[in-house]
């Protein structure tokens, strides 16, 4: 074997030995924080999962919304709060927040009491410093009330290195 066909197989083996170990995102439903719970989440997802740096992402969302909700939703915005630290053992740091109108943004409204939703954000490649982990405190605000919240927690990783050089001659295969 070539040094650069081992170098690559290394740096790969390496990449995907940290993306193991890297925690899959983790959710939960904190209505309890809010006076009156209107919606509750059903199922939340990134793909991929753990997130790769530096590459595209797709948050999938599925909720409910509650009896207590008397009027179909017409307004549902979120705020999110996003933390982060280096490693599990650090103290989460303030990273931004971001507002979206969820209406307009995936066009999923009106909503009518009892039903379930779901929706879809295409998140572009992250251009900021590398954090392997992050938190999502996501409060929804239903018809302009405080109805709902969720937290997150997820990773992400860097893409393996491709190698450089030429073409790996596949012919000397073991």
């Amino acid at each position: 074997r070539s040094p650069r066909l081992l170098a690559a197989i290394v740096v790969a083996a390496a990449a995907a030995r940290a993306a193991d170990e890297l925690p899959p995102l983790v959710h939960q439903d904190c209505n309890l924080l809010t006076t009156t719970p209107l919606i509750e989440l059903l199922a939340y997802s990134h793909t991929p999962d753990p997130i790769v740096y530096g590459a595209p992402s797709v948050i999938g969302k599925r909720f409910a919304t509650l009896a207590s909700l008397t009027a179909p939703v017409t307004n549902l915005t979120e705020i999110v709060y996003v933390d982060r630290r280096r490693s599990p053992r650090d103290k989460w740091e303030y990273f931004f927040t971001n507002t979206f109108d969820i209406c307009a943004h995936n066009g999923v409204c009106p909503i009518a009491p009892g039903a379930t939703y779901n929706y879809t954000d295409h998140h572009s490649p992250s251009h900021t410093d590398y954090f392997p982990y992050f938190r999502a405190r996501e409060h929804y605000f239903v018809n302009g009330v405080l109805g709902g919240c969720v937290t997150v927690t997820y990773a992400q990783h860097k893409a393996p290195a491709v190698a450089r050089g030429g073409a790996i001659d596949s012919s000397n295969r073991m």
